[in-house]
């Protein structure tokens, strides 16, 4: 049974999908989505359970797998075999899955969860847990305290690295969706206690970026690449926190644009990079 999948499109080109992350829906996409639309027909997706698509259905368990395969089926409704695909935090495993399913041009992933040892971290557990209960106090009584940039930025650090930059309809939208995402608590007992593994066997171009400001997802415990394909890029984003779209949208563009443009520069012929050490991390 297919679940229907929300979405927006914009642009022209060659197909690009953006992937959001856990408790949050594609209008994160928002600040970027214009720099994008030059060179790419943008389909910014709503995961099920979040934002506005309807969770799986009954029985089935929103692993990254099970997600990355309702993402498949929306492209397979669109005629679309390939895209290229841009994701943030689960929205970046999502993808991973989606490139070993060999529906992916090229992988641009931001902050990427799955990429920790056996389990969740207790600090990343810690923060999500924090903001989804604090997500239906901020998108109702407490809204007003979002007004003010220096109220923003006090409540919003542990997600943005600049959150006085985030407006306050930006910011109350993100915490309605934290607040009404039907799908979070299933999502989070599916992904929390497993990670990614098999993406050595990945063939296509992927880059991944964290920010230098990542609470949630901290270097040495949640950004180990060695699960990743030989040849991964690896790129940080100065002043930029888990969800970076607001703090440098700019930045955040020239970094998947310049991951889709790999495909067009890749040749035909490559020799594979040195294997990484195990303990190799971002």
């Amino acid at each position: 049974m297919s679940t229907p999948l929300a979405h927006s499109r914009h642009g022209t080109g060659t197909p690009l999908v953006l992937l959001h992350g856990i408790g949050s829906g594609r209008r994160c996409w928002a600040p970027v989505t214009g720099l994008l639309t030059a060179r790419h027909e943008v389909l910014a997706v709503d995961l099920p359970g979040f934002g506005d698509s309807p969770a799986l259905p009954p029985g089935t368990a929103p692993t990254a797998g099970a997600l990355a395969e309702a993402v498949g089926r929306f492209l397979d409704e669109r005629g679309i075999d390939t895209a290229h695909v841009a994701g943030n935090s689960l929205g970046g495993w999502v993808g991973l899955e989606l490139a070993l399913a060999g529906r992916v041009r090229t992988l641009s992933l931001i902050s990427p969860a799955g990429l920790w040892r056996e389990t969740t971290p207790f600090t990343t557990r810690l923060l999500l847990r924090s903001f989804r209960l604090a997500a239906p106090w901020l998108a109702g009584p407490a809204a007003p305290l979002l007004r003010t940039a220096p109220t923003r930025a006090a409540l919003l650090a542990g997600v943005h690295g600049r959150p006085g930059r985030v407006p306050y309809a930006h910011a109350r939208a993100a915490a309605r969706d934290m607040a009404r995402a039907t799908g979070f608590e299933a999502t989070w007992r599916a992904v929390s206690t497993t990670r990614f593994t098999g993406g050595r066997a990945i063939d296509v171009p992927v880059r991944v970026a964290f920010g230098s400001r990542d609470a949630v997802l901290r270097a040495g415990r949640a950004r180990f690449l060695d699960e990743l394909p030989r040849g991964t890029e690896s790129r940080v984003l100065p002043g930029c926190g888990h969800v970076p779209m607001h703090d440098a949208p700019e930045a955040v563009a020239r970094f998947i644009l310049a991951g889709t443009a790999e495909q067009a520069r890749r040749p035909v012929l490559t020799v594979p990079a040195p294997p990484s050490r195990r303990g190799d991390r971002c």
